[in-house]
């Protein structure tokens, strides 16, 4: 997006050159947003300076950015947009592993506003309290707890006893997730 949408653009480079604010995207979603690491390296870590954000200097009207708080790729060098944009977090888990796209798309807050937005659908409050309630009949409710405590005790204190508790935490959970599997 960024090459596309850029102030710096010369009409002899062979790329189209969008105007930002004017040729907008309607609306832009992230899942699992890890472009702050690349980023590093091609000196576009500021994520202010991107032309990939919403507005009148950005490339898009609407911007979306979800991502699972127990996403290990989200946790380094965290995507956070400006208070305009829209972030979506959630902390349910269903499967092990937390980056599956499909888990993105079907936590219910980000089903009813993809469909919002997207394809115009209004969702009842009556049809998100049942697909809320389908969601979490799958979804590990207890067991994810003592996961969930050692992985914010290796996000604020990064030791080996901490990294080695939260892994006797996944071990569980992974058992856990797998009876479920096996109950489907």
């Amino acid at each position: 997006m960024a090459k596309y949408y850029r102030t710096d653009s010369t009409p002899f480079d062979n790329i189209p050159d969008l105007k930002t604010g004017e040729y907008n995207i309607a609306s832009l979603w992230t899942f699992a947003n890890v472009s702050r690491l690349p980023n590093i390296l091609n000196g576009l870590d500021n994520l202010l300076a991107s032309t990939v954000q919403e507005g009148p200097l950005g490339c898009t009207t609407q911007f979306f950015n979800v991502r699972h708080k127990y996403d290990p790729f989200t946790w380094f060098k965290t995507y956070e947009r400006d208070p305009g944009s829209q972030t979506f977090e959630f902390d349910d888990i269903r499967k092990v592993n937390t980056h599956d796209f499909y888990e993105y798309v079907t936590n219910p807050t980000v089903t009813m506003s993809l469909l919002k937005v997207i394809l115009d659908k209004q969702v009842t409050d009556q049809e998100f309290a049942t697909g809320q309630a389908k969601y979490e009949e799958t979804s590990v409710g207890g067991g994810a707890d003592a996961l969930r405590d050692a992985v914010d005790q290796v996000r604020n204190d990064p030791t080996q006893q901490t990294l080695a508790k939260a892994m006797q935490a996944f071990k569980a959970l992974r058992s856990i997730i797998e009876q479920l599997e096996a109950q489907v």
